[in-house]
């Protein structure tokens, strides 16, 4: 499979732009002027995801335990209701949360049987111990 050509164009600080050029181009997405819509509604998508990412950004807090995954949740769908964040992104977000809530049980399930572990060896050293 042959290489795609790269943009013959330059970057705004004077380096050749070297991004792959669009089909039947020589040229990148970014600098063909006939791609010029996309490009901008590229950006103006990337500015809006952004944005949405910002948003959530200050309510950032230590999900280490149920109840903090619960408190972050119960606000993400107050946001939603008020639609200051999109369903999507609840949707996501809610997945990941589910996921981090299974980390945290399985931590502790590993924390629980490495503690019987040592209370198991702690009594059978007392057993060998004379009275």
């Amino acid at each position: 499979m042959a290489a795609r050509p790269v943009c013959l164009a330059t970057r705004r600080d004077g380096a050749p732009c070297r991004a792959p050029a669009v089909p039947e181009g020589t040229l990148c997405w970014v600098h063909d002027p006939a791609w010029a819509e996309r490009a901008r509604a590229g950006r103006a998508l990337g500015a809006v995801q952004a944005g949405k990412l910002r948003r959530i950004e200050g309510q950032r807090r230590k999900l280490d335990s149920p109840r903090a995954l619960a408190g972050f949740l119960s606000s993400l769908v107050h946001d939603l209701v008020e639609g200051r964040v999109e369903p999507d992104l609840v949707r996501t977000v809610a997945y990941a949360l589910s996921v981090q809530c299974k980390i945290i049980d399985l931590a502790r399930t590993a924390d629980v049987e490495q503690t019987l572990i040592e209370v198991r060896q702690l009594l059978a050293e007392a057993r060998r111990r004379p009275a």
